[in-house]
């Protein structure tokens, strides 16, 4: 009998695909884990170059801002001229609806500003006269006849000269035998405001009022006066500005006890450096407060910034209205607590 063979199963036919597809496969997805490189790749390709033109893009905004603040900078603090200044053009377009800008200086259908009158200075009187070899008519050669009256006319002036007081004291002897007055009688010293000082009256109210109302530095001061020929030592100055202090002692007293009778104040404070070693408190930190009233301003030098400084400085009796801040120091002085004081806190 005869065997009959087995049949077997027949081959797989050949992927027709490409052995580097562009795409997946449309045959077998065989390919799908080949093609995942080269998808990635196409993708971060695109997305570089999408980065770099970004950059380019901020690169050319980064450009342009630079160019504006330099255009800027230079119309700020650059160097000008008149003639740039008056060519320039500086009034830009108003928009529609918007009121017409005021223009700088006198505005028109105003009243001008009044005339200053100097008539309380004193007066130095100057006569100016035509030379006498120039006081004739330039035709004939006779003289001009004078007549009255004059045409005046005022330049304001101002002369700092600083002089010296000497003060000659004469001494005299008795005449008599009475032993009342023993060796020789000296007239008295001149009064000073600081004992054995050289600085006179004029110059201490100088000083004083440079320093406190112009709030010039003391050495700016000094140089001034050095053009005038008065060269003074900062040293010299600095101690009787010191010595000066117990004098003003008793008119600060009246102004803080003044202050304490306002009905309203504003109050604040703020950072101060004081170079001073104080036992018990470490670094230089200081606080100068202040308190504002409509008659009298009074500031206070403290070490700390509690509300203690507030409080003592009102005292017990004080009542009326305290502007502060939102600071929870003045919400605890004792005044606000009991009803005194009533805190309004400004904006």
């Amino acid at each position: 009998m005869a065997r009959v063979p087995l049949t077997t199963a027949p081959p797989h036919p050949a992927c027709s695909a490409p052995p580097f597809p562009d795409g997946p496969c449309p045959v077998c997805p065989r390919l799908a884990v080949e093609f995942e490189p080269w998808r990635q790749a196409s993708y971060w390709k695109a997305q570089h170059q999408r980065a770099v033109q970004r950059e380019a893009l901020l690169k050319q905004e980064i450009e342009q801002l630079r160019a504006q603040l330099r255009l800027r900078e230079q119309q700020l603090f650059g160097r000008k001229t008149e003639a740039t200044a008056a060519t320039t053009p500086t009034a830009t377009t108003p928009r529609p609806g918007a009121p017409p800008r005021r223009r700088r200086g006198q505005q028109p259908g105003h009243k001008g500003p009044r005339r200053r009158d100097y008539s309380h200075l004193p007066v130095v009187v100057e006569e100016h006269e035509i030379p006498g070899d120039q006081c004739y008519c330039r035709d004939c050669g006779r003289p001009f006849a004078p007549v009255s009256g004059t045409e005046d006319s005022t330049i304001l002036e101002i002369e700092v000269k600083a002089h010296r007081r000497l003060i000659r004291r004469h001494r005299y002897r008795p005449t008599c035998d009475r032993g009342a007055h023993k060796g020789i009688v000296t007239a008295p010293p001149a009064p000073r405001v600081i004992p054995k000082s050289i600085l006179g009256v004029s110059l201490l109210v100088e000083l004083l009022v440079d320093k406190y109302l112009s709030y010039r530095p003391t050495y700016r001061l000094l140089a001034d006066l050095a053009t005038h020929d008065l060269d003074l030592s900062l040293g010299t100055v600095t101690e009787a500005l010191q010595r000066l202090l117990p004098l003003f002692e008793p008119v600060y007293a009246a102004l803080a006890d003044h202050s304490r009778r306002q009905p309203l104040w504003h109050g604040d404070e703020t950072r101060w450096l004081v170079f001073a070693i104080v036992e018990g408190k470490v670094g230089f930190h200081w606080y100068l407060w202040v308190f504002h009233a409509k008659e009298v301003v009074v500031f206070v030098l403290a070490q700390g910034r509690s509300h203690d400084v507030p409080e003592q400085y009102l005292g017990p009796k004080a009542e009326g209205i305290l502007v502060v801040d939102r600071y929870k120091a003045y919400q605890a002085i004792d005044q606000v607590k009991t009803g005194l004081i009533v805190l309004a806190f400004c904006w």
